[in-house]
C-alpha cells in the first residue's frame, strides 16, 4: 500500500514541489553581503585547484598534466572549479562557516604547515646539532633482536593437553628419525615467522614460549615441544639476530630529518605562544 502511494504522482509533485521550495527558501535568506568578485578561471587558478584536490603540491607536474588534458578534460575540470568556487561562496555567504569545528580545525592544520615549512627555510641544523640529537634520542634508533623460523602446532584445546604433548613428543622423534614433517594442527596465527621481533613472536606464543624460542640456536634441529596457552609446537630457528642501536653515520639521514622536524615543532610551538600573549584570553570557567 506504502509502495502505491509513494508511485502516486500528485505525491511526487508535492514533494518535488516542497523540496524546491526549502532550496529557494534557504537561499534567499542568506546574508546581502555576497562576494560579487568574479571567478576568475586562469593557469594558476587551475593549477591550484589541482595540487589542492589531489594533495600533490608540484606546480609543474600539474601544469604539465593539465597541458595534455584534452578538451573535454579541460571543460570537465573548469567546470569543477566553478562549482566547487560558486558553493564555496554562498557558504560563505549564508555563514556556514561559522562556529564550525572541522573547518576551524582545517585552518589551524593550514597555519601549522604553513609556520612549519617557514621554519624549516630560516632554521638549518648543524653536524653539532644533528649529534646533539642522536645522543638525546638513541633508543629511539633501537633495532630490536628478530627470529626467523617455523613451528608445528599441536591443538591443547583440540585434543587435549596430554594428548597433543604426547603427539608432539612423538612427531619429534619421528623427526629425528628422519621421517617426514608432520602436518600437525593449524595455529590461529602463522606457521613461519621471518624477522619478527619477540614483542610479536609473545604477542602470539606468550612470554615464556618467546623466551624458549630466542634460546635455540639456529639450524637444521628441530626443537621442543614448547608450550603457548594454544597447545604445543616444534620449533626450528632458521636465523636469529640480537639487538642493537646504530651508529650515527649509519642512519644520519634519518636523524637529521627527525632533529630538523623537533627545531621546527619546538619553534612553531615558541611563536603560537608569543602569538597567545597577544591576545586576551579570559577564563570564566571554574570547577
Amino acid at each position: 500500500m506504502l509502495k502505491k502511494i509513494l508511485r502516486e504522482p500528485l505525491l511526487q509533485f508535492l514533494v518535488l514541489g516542497g523540496a524546491i521550495f526549502v532550496v529557494y527558501s534557504f537561499w534567499g535568506n542568506r546574508d546581502a553581503a555576497l562576494d560579487v568578485r568574479p571567478i576568475v578561471v586562469d593557469e594558476a587558478a587551475l593549477i591550484n585547484f589541482m595540487q589542492n584536490r589531489t594533495r600533490i603540491f608540484e606546480p609543474e607536474a600539474q601544469r604539465t598534466r593539465l597541458e595534455a588534458m584534452s578538451p573535454t578534460e579541460v571543460d570537465a575540470l573548469i567546470n569543477d572549479y566553478v562549482r566547487e568556487e560558486v558553493l564555496y561562496r554562498e557558504a560563505k555567504t549564508l555563514g556556514l562557516g561559522e562556529d564550525d569545528y572541522i573547518i576551524k580545525q582545517r585552518l589551524v592544520q593550514k597555519m601549522e604547515f604553513i609556520a612549519n615549512a617557514a621554519v624549516e627555510q630560516v632554521a638549518p641544523l648543524s653536524i653539532e646539532d644533528v649529534a646533539a640529537y642522536f645522543e638525546a634520542h638513541r633508543g629511539d634508533y633501537a633495532v630490536p633482536s628478530l627470529i626467523y623460523f617455523t613451528h608445528i602446532f599441536f591443538d591443547a584445546e583440540l585434543h587435549g593437553r596430554d594428548a597433543a604433548l604426547k603427539q608432539a613428543k612423538a612427531a619429534l622423534k619421528t623427526i629425528e628419525q628422519g621421517g617426514d614433517l608432520p602436518d600437525g594442527d593449524r595455529f590461529p596465527f602463522s606457521r613461519s615467522y621471518v624477522d619478527r621481533s619477540r614483542n610479536l613472536v609473545a604477542n602470539h606464543f606468550g612470554d615464556a614460549a618467546a623466551e624458549e624460542f630466542w634460546s635455540i640456536e639456529p639450524g637444521e634441529a628441530w626443537h621442543g615441544p614448547i608450550e603457548s596457552p594454544y597447545g604445543f609446537h616444534l620449533v626450528r630457528v632458521y636465523e636469529r639476530t640480537e639487538g642493537r642501536t646504530p651508529e650515527l653515520e649509519e642512519i644520519d639521514g634519518r636523524v637529521a630529518a627527525d632533529a630538523a622536524a623537533a627545531k621546527a615543532n619546538e619553534a612553531v610551538e615558541s611563536a603560537t605562544r608569543d602569538i597567545m600573549k597577544q591576545y586576551d584570553v579570559r577564563i570564566e570557567y571554574k570547577k
